[in-house]
């Protein structure tokens, strides 16, 4: 009788722990999604726009890049937090944007309302909230190779705490599932950066992963190191003869 009494009180437990464990989830989501944000920025890139975000307001951003993109650096963003003098003025990326360039007025406005605003005026994208990070995922332009990887499979992924940042994205680069895809797919990727950014920032706690999407690592590893993650067409490398991949983290 004991025993049955301890196993139904266990039982028990387990299914409040995995209500709370999801109701503790779904909050973290809701904080993220209402987060109170004010930015006054006029005709300005979507770097910028996410620099603010990233740095003002520490939100985690990852993106796949839509092919309609594939011709230029409109959409391309700086992955890693810059050096930073505290008070000093951000300073964006050495690329001059003339196209798709956002305007953003408001004032303490959810960043839902904030987001919302933004998807729509770059066109051709959705936005949602994954593992606490901001996802913008292509509508229109989707490349499905992309979206394969993005769903594969990563048996194990380590990083040692007080290790440069920087090396992640070599790291990723090398697993082997990744490899194996690229390879599949003749597409060819390559280990130096559009941006340098404060890569050489130390990653303040050790990551130890297993048997998870690569999307899921992605954004896992953001909500670690800060910043974002962006996934793309290399617009710096290839040809029509060779096609690279940007993996940018």
């Amino acid at each position: 009788m004991k025993r049955k009494t301890l196993i139904i009180v266990l039982n028990l437990l387990i299914v409040l722990g995995i209500g709370m464990s999801n109701g503790f989830a779904q909050e973290n989501s809701n904080d993220l999604k209402d987060k109170k944000i004010t930015l006054k920025l006029k005709d300005k890139p979507l770097s910028t726009v996410f620099l603010h975000l990233m740095v003002k307001y520490d939100v985690p951003i990852g993106m796949e890049g839509s092919t309609l993109e594939n011709e230029n650096a409109d959409y391309v963003f700086n992955t890693n937090l810059p050096y930073r003098i505290p008070g000093s003025t951000l300073v964006d990326s050495p690329y001059v944007i003339k196209n798709h360039l956002l305007t953003v007025d408001v004032e303490n406005a959810s960043l839902e309302t904030v987001m919302n605003e933004i998807v729509k005026q770059m066109k051709n994208y959705k936005w949602e909230i994954n593992d606490e990070v901001v996802n913008i995922i292509p509508t229109i332009g989707r490349d499905k190779r992309y979206e394969k990887l993005l769903a594969l499979n990563i048996d194990n992924f380590s990083f040692r705490k007080n290790f440069p940042i920087g090396q992640i994205r070599n790291d990723l680069l090398d697993l082997p599932e990744i490899k194996k895809f690229l390879s599949e797919n003749k597409i060819l990727s390559t280990k130096q950066r559009a941006f340098i950014g404060n890569v050489s920032r130390l990653l303040p706690a050790e990551m130890n992963y297993s048997n998870l999407t690569l999307r899921e690592l992605l954004n896992k590893i953001t909500k670690i190191k800060r910043g974002g993650w962006l996934l793309r067409q290399s617009y710096l490398f290839g040809s029509a003869e060779e096609e690279y991949i940007e993996i940018d983290i």
